[in-house]
């Protein structure tokens, strides 16, 4: 049986690293990592949409993302020797790391290629782009998250945005029956509420360990499940050797950067920040697929709505004044930042940790 993690358990470790003067979080730093998640994840759909396109089969293409991306990053983590030394620790979590294997990746990236596979690669990721709403939702019900108004408005007015844009792409492209994008939505819904729930577990189970040392056993974990699944339904020997290398390629070069750029982010600003970048995701993914020509230009109707995604992310990212006043007058008569809401769970994207758990300097840091 899988222990039931405490929100505030990890609150009382994140106060941890917070404590001892820790620096101010660093603004270029987490700057740099969003675009390069973004980008990241733009390229990863747009060549998960040309692979399925190319008749390689759903689970077949999430297998070998997952494999690519753990040969690249156990690779990276044998170079370094923090990430060697929580490689060990990690592997002795074991019921966290299959939980957190099952959610994160098998369902994940099984149920987002079932749902290109139905609907493509832009709608899939308009689906993904809930993440905002079914994450609050999940932290409201399971880990105690303070309700509150600008984070109900933000992911209300970015969620429309996000509808209203969905309903202008399927009135331009017209490829996908009702069936399709019943059967890909329910897929794509089913992969974002356990990546949600995987976004707050991680930080309770494995928090505490560089991303490069803890993901390759989640990632190898994650492969071993879906492999045995994909080889039992699907037709895998038929699958060319350039096909394969396309899916270890979208593991290796785009899925595991993108992994260990994200867990950074929400370790550094919570995952309420990093559900709201999700939001632009499909944005970038349909501006790139109509420069490679694979989907009409965007309309006014698209722009508008596009507009309005763009508002609602400003929305949910905004930190509350109040919590970033208070942060900065909660100070001990040693001169070391005390947390300011131990028994607050409504911190993760406004009250970030202040530094990595095995910062400064450590030679992991290469995100």
């Amino acid at each position: 049986m899988t222990p039931t993690p405490s929100w505030t358990g990890w609150n009382m470790r994140s106060a941890e690293r917070r404590s001892g003067g820790a620096a101010a979080p660093d603004r270029t730093l987490v700057a740099g990592l969003t675009v390069a998640t973004l980008a990241l994840l733009t390229a990863g759909w747009v060549l998960s949409g040309v692979l399925v396109a190319d008749d390689v089969p759903p689970l077949t293409v999430a297998t070998g993302r997952a494999a690519g991306s753990t040969f690249a990053l156990l690779a990276i983590a044998l170079a370094t020797t923090p990430a060697r030394q929580a490689l060990a620790r990690t592997a002795r979590r074991g019921r966290s790391v299959l939980l957190l294997a099952f959610l994160g990746y098998f369902v994940y990236f099984a149920g987002t290629m079932l749902g290109v596979r139905s609907m493509g690669a832009s709608n899939t990721g308009l689906v993904v782009a809930l993440l905002p709403c079914v994450t609050f939702a999940i932290g409201m019900a399971a880990f105690g998250e303070r309700f509150t108004r600008r984070k109900a408005w933000g992911t209300a007015v970015a969620v429309a945005g996000a509808f209203g844009y969905a309903l202008d792409a399927a009135s331009t492209d017209g490829t996908s029956t009702t069936t399709d994008l019943l059967v890909g939505g329910g897929w794509t819904l089913l992969a974002t509420a356990t990546f949600a729930l995987y976004n707050y577990l991680y930080r309770e189970a494995l928090g505490d360990l560089p991303p490069l040392g803890a993901l390759p056993v989640v990632f190898a974990v994650a492969t071993a499940m879906l492999l045995p699944v994909a080889a039992l339904t699907e037709s895998m020997g038929d699958v060319s050797a350039r096909q394969w290398l396309g899916t270890l390629l979208l593991g290796a070069v785009l899925t595991a950067p993108v992994y260990v750029t994200a867990h950074e982010l929400v370790l550094r600003r919570g995952p309420m920040y990093m559900a709201a970048l999700s939001l632009l995701v499909p944005l970038l993914v349909r501006i790139t697929e109509w420069s490679l020509g694979n989907a009409p230009a965007l309309d006014a109707a698209a722009v508008l709505t596009m507009a309005a995604c763009l508002t609602g992310v400003a929305i949910t990212m905004r930190p509350a004044a109040r919590t970033i006043e208070r942060a900065g007058h909660s100070t001990s008569g040693n001169g070391r930042k005390l947390e300011h809401a131990a028994g607050h769970t409504d911190q993760p994207e406004q009250d970030p940790p202040a530094h990595h758990p095995l910062r400064p300097g450590h030679p992991d840091d290469v995100a």
